[in-house]
């Protein structure tokens, strides 16, 4: 075997705590460990080398056994999924991400002027005004103010040395799986502005696409890993030369049957 293949995210982290726990303890044992994930420990064992792959089902379960930040627990799933598929593993530069506090980050999550703002000010090379997102973003220059001011307030912006305003964290998300009222309304924001995008952008500077297929609801897990491997790709295939423009990249996935008990929101 290849030393210089890194493992993936999930088995670092599970030897990662090992680790952690032998150092405090150094008569604890990997049998102990699996007990304490409910495991087998034969199993755990193999999974640790690489010679067996983490069941995706277990996966979360173990993240907040071993108390994981929301967004180590994001990777940490993904990482197992992917793994299990054969697919690539999480971009890991997304360890330095800010996730957005509902609470606090409110309006970034729900309203798009905010992340495309904050797009804006790292592709610009000017200083950023109101007036120049009012007229980028064609919104109207009050609420390029507020949108600015709000950005200021919850410190996602800040003034660098020389007066130009940068942003305090390289990559930002939010929480990925769990009920948001803000990312729910965020959706809405954007479906709407999509709606609205349909008729006035240049067919050749957008793409509309749908498909309408069966399948089989139990893998939904694997088709979101597969959409999140999508995007990292597309991410880094754009991002790739020089930057000129900003893009919104959404994807729907919905079952469409109803069925007995479907109907409550969960």
């Amino acid at each position: 075997m290849n030393e210089n293949i890194q493992s993936p995210y999930y088995i670092s982290k599970l030897n990662e705590e090992l680790f952690k726990k032998q150092k405090i303890n150094r008569s604890y044992s990997l049998r102990a460990f699996a007990k304490y994930l409910k495991m087998d420990s034969s199993n755990l064992s193999s999974i640790l080398k690489g010679k067996r792959k983490l069941p995706s089902k277990r996966a979360q379960d173990i993240a907040r056994q071993i108390n994981l930040s929301p967004l180590e627990e994001g990777l940490f799933v993904r990482s197992a999924i992917n793994h299990k598929l054969g697919l690539k593993q999480p971009v890991l530069s997304h360890m330095d991400a800010k996730i957005l506090n509902e609470e606090i980050h409110y309006n970034t999550i729900s309203q798009w002027e905010y992340l495309v703002v904050l797009n804006l000010v790292k592709l610009h090379d000017q200083r950023i005004t109101p007036e120049i997102i009012s007229d980028k973003l064609d919104i109207s220059l009050a609420r390029a103010t507020e949108v600015l001011a709000n950005l200021l307030q919850v410190n996602l912006l800040k003034e660098d040395k020389n007066g130009r305003l940068v942003r305090t964290a390289k990559n930002i998300q939010t929480s990925e799986d769990k009920i948001s009222s803000a990312i729910q309304k965020g959706h809405l924001n954007r479906l709407d502005l999509a709606k609205e995008k349909l008729s006035q952008v240049d067919i050749n500077l957008r793409d509309y696409s749908a498909i309408v297929i069966t399948g089989n609801k139990q893998k939904l897990p694997i088709v979101k890993a597969m959409i999140r491997e999508f995007q990292d790709n597309l991410a880094e295939l754009l991002g790739e030369d020089e930057q000129n423009d900003i893009f919104q990249i959404s994807m729907q996935v919905i079952p469409m049957m109803q069925k007995e008990g479907d109907n409550e929101i969960n």
